[in-house]
């Protein structure tokens, strides 16, 4: 293999007027579309030993690797944006450099003409998990759902709504992972739309149905009178219960019912102490959700002690001014 890679070079460089640069693209493709996520391997041999830089005109992501001596490989990633980069190779040695090249993509770009329901990703594959849809407010409602997606452009994915409100809350480049949040109309629960997918060069269906989940019910239990009523029965059992094994005590004096009486009051003690609150201060932001980017559900006005209903990962989940909303916890 090495004798075949030597052979090679000599008489590339023997009809390339002694240049000592040659670099081909291994994996690309005879066209590309427009907004795609393209991933290229660069290879370079080079006639003599140095360092060999790869840049080009964009500024974009590329990774070059050493494979034996005079081959190199590079990574490169970029999104197709109307016209692919230009690429400027050079060969050095102790800051003097020994050879140059430019290279060119001859590649074509073609460009979609989607229909209405485009979400206007393209990629190997997608799916939709996690779909959870919350209150928001009288009119709207909030979305949270994850996508999982190969090669593919999926921070310009749209829910295709008029001035619609979608967040990128986190993503994992690694494994393509991307966590969304969406602000939709109050009636919608099926969506239905569109992805190109790249190796069948056509538009694959998605659909999913996102059942309500009133997180606000659930978590302003013992703030509002009628919800607390299966609590105040609670008590009451709990009550009626020291009173009977009170009773046995007094009849048949064993420490064990003076022990039941402990456990149940260090019960109904423990069950009813109100959560600690947390201080806010005037200017401070109310996130809809416990991360940093998400949307800012409202802003303090006057500094105030709230009631903390959960705590989750440094965030501190309240109620304030009827909303129920995420702080740092600081």
């Amino acid at each position: 293999m090495r004798i075949v890679l030597l052979l090679f070079l000599f008489f590339s460089f023997l009809i390339s007027n002694e240049k000592l640069i040659i670099s081909k693209f291994e994996n690309l493709k005879p066209y590309y579309y427009e907004n795609q996520i393209v991933n290229l391997k660069l290879r370079t041999i080079v006639a003599e030993r140095g360092s060999l830089e790869v840049r080009d005109d964009l500024n974009i992501s590329t990774i070059v690797t050493n494979k034996n001596g005079n081959d190199y490989i590079t990574d490169i990633t970029f999104k197709l944006n109307k016209k692919f980069p230009k690429f400027y190779i050079t060969l050095s040695r102790n800051d003097i450099v020994l050879d140059k090249y430019t290279l060119k993509i001859k590649s074509k770009i073609r460009n979609l003409y989607p229909p209405k329901n485009f979400c206007f990703v393209l990629a190997n594959n997608l799916q939709l998990k996690d779909m959870v849809l919350s209150i928001y407010d009288d009119k709207y409602n909030i979305l949270y759902f994850t996508i999982f997606a190969t090669n593919a452009n999926a921070e310009d994915f749209s829910l295709g709504y008029k001035d619609e409100k979608l967040y990128l809350i986190s993503k994992i480049d690694d494994v393509d992972v991307y966590s969304y949040s969406a602000i939709i109309p109050k009636n919608k629960y099926n969506f239905n739309f569109l992805y190109f997918n790249l190796r069948e060069e056509m538009y694959k269906k998605i659909s999913f149905q996102a059942k309500l989940k009133d997180e606000r019910v659930s978590t302003q239990t013992d703030i509002k009178p009628l919800d607390t009523s299966h609590i105040i029965l609670r008590d009451i059992i709990g009550v009626f219960f020291i009173i009977i094994f009170f009773t046995i005590y007094l009849y048949r004096k064993r420490i064990i019912y003076i022990i039941f009486i402990i456990i149940i009051f260090g019960y109904l003690l423990y069950i009813n102490v109100p959560q600690a609150d947390v201080h806010l201060k005037k200017g401070d932001i109310i996130k809809l959700l416990p991360f940093k980017n998400s949307t800012n559900l409202a802003v303090v006005v006057a500094d105030e002690n709230v009631k903390v209903l959960k705590d989750k990962d440094g965030w501190k989940k309240i109620e304030y001014k009827n909303q129920i909303g995420w702080v740092k916890d600081e």
